[in-house]
């Protein structure tokens, strides 16, 4: 899999989308890892370490244990300005190459507010951001036939991160269309 980034380098941008996506939950009172885990289809894996990272930052408070050890977290005022601030330049920003940011992204977006037509037209930008060039014949008749032994491996990776990227496209468009028709 090709990735431009060095090997530990972390994509600060995903983090952030996350982060920014956590905060807008938890303003919806999804605020513990059970909820996010249950109401956003989150891992607490996932989750965790984002929700201690903003805590050590000072924009959630963890709450007292409850019921089953379930620590609650709130929004403080710096959390509020975190999200306020951060969350409209997602939608403008390059596209990221994770469907999982791409969703999180325009989900923020729906969450803070933004017009379902501008979410829309993130979606659909994702989408062509996922299959550059696809309409060009020449790419659509790449399957023809597998190469050589020598080289199959690299072929049928080839075709596959292409199939992907074209369901996920073909996904990111049908959701921006659903956002437009949802009232």
């Amino acid at each position: 899999m090709a990735n431009n980034r060095k090997l530990g380098q972390k994509d600060k941008r995903s983090k952030l989308d996350l982060e920014l996506f956590l905060l807008a939950l938890i303003n919806r009172e999804i605020n513990t890892p059970y909820l996010l885990h249950a109401s956003a289809g989150l891992s607490p894996g996932a989750t965790i370490p984002v929700l201690n990272k903003l805590n050590a930052s000072g924009y959630v408070q963890r709450g007292e244990a409850g019921a089953r050890r379930r620590a609650e977290y709130q929004t403080t005022a710096a959390g509020q300005r975190h999200l306020s601030s951060g969350w409209q330049s997602l939608l403008s920003a390059p596209i990221p190459t994770d469907v999982d940011a791409i969703l999180r992204i325009a989900s923020l977006g729906i969450l803070c507010g933004a017009a379902r037509k501008s979410v829309a037209a993130y979606l659909r930008r994702a989408a062509s951001a996922k299959t550059p060039g696809l309409e060009d014949k020449k790419r659509r008749t790449e399957l023809a036939g597998p190469p050589g032994e020598a080289v199959l491996y690299a072929w049928m990776k080839s075709a596959q991160v292409k199939a992907r990227r074209t369901a996920e496209a073909k996904v990111l468009r049908q959701l921006g269309l659903a956002l437009l028709k949802k009232k």
